[in-house]
């Protein structure tokens, strides 16, 4: 799991970050837009992230067991790591100066990037909030559902 930083819309109160999550062994993923007016993410959208996962994954007979995450504020928060206990999920972070631990999601992000946010930003003069969430909706669909079964 990790956050990623879109930019700032035209009026939107802060900055819009994309929280992103993959299981490894799948290549699933889960993503959504948040707005932080204070500029950064908070530990409760993160884990509000984390909860949809782990209710998408008890929906299909699997349990959210770890969660594996940067050294970011956003996932140290005080409530953020009650949270995590409570849920009875494992929160492992990666070591300082190993990046490369979290590449599956990075290279997601990269992903995300290039074939979602790079093409909608050029076909859209003015961008707004609810249209850049929604072009991510639609993106994470396809990738999940679409992607792989062209790739065939």
């Amino acid at each position: 799991m990790d956050c990623f930083f879109v930019g700032r819309l035209q009026g939107a109160k802060g900055a819009i970050w994309q929280l992103t999550a993959t299981d490894v062994a799948s290549s699933y993923a889960w993503a959504e837009l948040v707005r932080c007016p204070k500029g950064h993410p908070t530990g409760d959208q993160t884990y509000r992230l984390a909860r949809r996962i782990a209710q998408d994954l008890s929906g299909a007979g699997w349990r959210l067991e770890r969660v594996l995450t940067d050294n970011g504020g956003e996932f140290e928060a005080g409530t953020s790591r009650a949270t995590w206990s409570a849920s009875k999920t494992r929160h492992t972070r990666i070591r300082a100066g190993r990046p490369q631990t979290n590449g599956h999601v990075d290279a997601l992000h990269r992903t995300i990037l290039d074939e979602c946010w790079r093409p909608a930003f050029a076909r859209y003069l003015h961008l707004r909030f609810t249209g850049v969430r929604r072009e991510l909706e639609t993106y994470i669909d396809y990738f999940n559902f679409d992607a792989c079964t062209m790739a065939d």
